[in-house]
């Protein structure tokens, strides 16, 4: 019998915000725990932050890949 430490799951999340929006808002949902309103022309690294303000959110784990069509 061999035991050790489990490696980490890690898991994507991608983020697409398609046709033409001029405005609004939007949020995002990790582990059953939803971000404030997150703006419809934010950057990946406003969306980042939001992300980390999630109770139990660490600011080294789940980094977000934000595309724009």
């Amino acid at each position: 019998l061999t035991t050790g430490t489990a490696a980490p799951v890690t898991e994507a999340q991608r983020i697409v915000i398609s046709g033409s929006p001029t405005g609004g808002s939007y949020t995002v949902t990790f582990d059953g725990k939803t971000t404030a309103a997150i703006a419809w022309d934010a950057n990946q690294a406003a969306v980042q932050a939001a992300r980390r303000l999630l109770p139990g959110a660490d600011a080294a784990e789940g980094r977000i890949r934000y595309l724009r069509n």
